[in-house]
């Protein structure tokens, strides 16, 4: 189970990604495929920098395709996450490539270091995460969070607010936040989102398993803003 809170890693340095992971106020650092220009070995160097001081390590797949699942689960995190999930369809193709057949149509090679690692067990594998992140999405949740080999969900509200065409700052997104952990805690699955407030980690913690606070980049931008001398 995720739990705590932790930061996308987008700027593609190890160094960068080094300083954040050292930080014990942090749980957990989710490498974004989507947005940055993270490469394979890129991944993999990040991966290893961040477990060695024992935190968990998410990979957000560029999308659910067979090639981008199969090389995030090559590097084997804690977790990986898919994106662009639009109707059941969508979510069945993304877990169904987490599989080896006949369940699944995940490839299987004996010298990578996931399979290498889970020889006896080759269907085991990282904690899979699907986004809710549209309202095509959301309209199917209910069935969504009943497939057997999903592990939780995370809601993306900033794409969701901007698919709902609402503010995501309005109680309207702070209920349906709510109604999606809800679910997903009856469904007994990990559920996470965006925070945007600081009050939002407290009164939703009963709710809300693990939070993403911001990011490497953010905080970037955020010390070049408070720099005195620029």
């Amino acid at each position: 189970m995720l739990e705590g809170k932790g930061l996308w890693c987008l700027a593609c340095n190890p160094i960068i990604t080094r300083l954040i992971a050292s930080d014990p106020k942090i749980d957990f650092l989710f490498f974004d495929e989507e947005h940055s220009q993270q490469t394979f070995l890129d991944l993999i160097s990040f991966k290893c920098i961040v477990s060695n001081f024992h935190k968990k390590v998410g990979i957000r797949v560029a999308s659910f395709s067979q090639e981008n699942i199969l090389k995030a689960y090559e590097i084997y995190p804690d977790l990986i996450m898919v994106p662009g999930i639009s109707s059941l369809l969508d979510a069945s193709k993304a877990l169904e490539n987490f599989n080896l057949p006949p369940i699944g149509k995940r490839g299987f090679s004996p010298y990578t270091y996931g399979n290498i690692r889970n020889l006896k067990n080759a269907n085991q594998r990282p904690k899979i995460f699907l986004q809710i992140e549209n309202k095509e999405s959301l309209k199917v949740i209910d069935e969504i969070i009943n497939f057997d080999d999903l592990s939780g969900i995370f809601i993306g509200r900033y794409d969701l607010s901007i698919s709902l065409g609402i503010d995501i700052n309005s109680q309207e997104m702070n209920n349906i936040i709510k109604q999606i952990a809800k679910k997903c805690k009856s469904a007994n699955i990990n559920v996470g989102t965006v925070a945007i407030k600081k009050n939002e980690l407290k009164e939703l913690s009963n709710l809300i398993d693990f939070w993403t606070i911001g990011s490497d980049v953010s905080l970037i931008v955020d010390g070049l803003n408070k720099h005195s001398l620029i």
